[in-house]
């Protein structure tokens, strides 16, 4: 136990004998709280202080976020660039056919039918 909460105990003891009671073997011990020290008031200020700051400097990163995007031309302006920069230039996903299409491709594409009834499967 350390020498503080041994003090702390002494005291509960000697103000549960002043006014008339005192404390047995049997008997629970109420919880002694240690006193808070005099820098618990000087820390509280000082994170509140950093905590302002900090969003103080939110404050002004986004500020000058928001002065940026007041100075950039609206994104129409980029958009009809982009497609006027790539409207000619074919696809390099898509294939190029030089030739006339392979008809046979195109039954891979069908559907194809049942034999029961002559349906079409779905």
């Amino acid at each position: 136990m350390t020498t503080r909460r041994m003090r702390c105990e002494e005291e509960v003891e000697a103000t549960a004998v002043k006014e008339g009671g005192s404390l047995g073997e049997g008997e629970a011990r109420p919880s002694s709280r240690l006193p808070t020290p005099r820098t618990g008031d000087f820390l509280g200020r000082h994170r509140l202080s950093a905590a302002i700051n900090r969003l103080n400097q939110e404050i002004h990163s986004l500020q000058e976020e928001l002065d940026k995007l007041d100075s950039t031309e609206p994104s129409s302006a980029a958009c009809k660039e982009v497609l006027v920069s790539t409207e000619g230039i074919p696809d390099a996903l898509l294939p190029v056919t030089s030739g006339p299409e392979i008809v046979a491709w195109n039954r891979w594409f069908e559907r194809v039918r049942s034999s029961h009834g002559h349906k079409w499967w779905a």
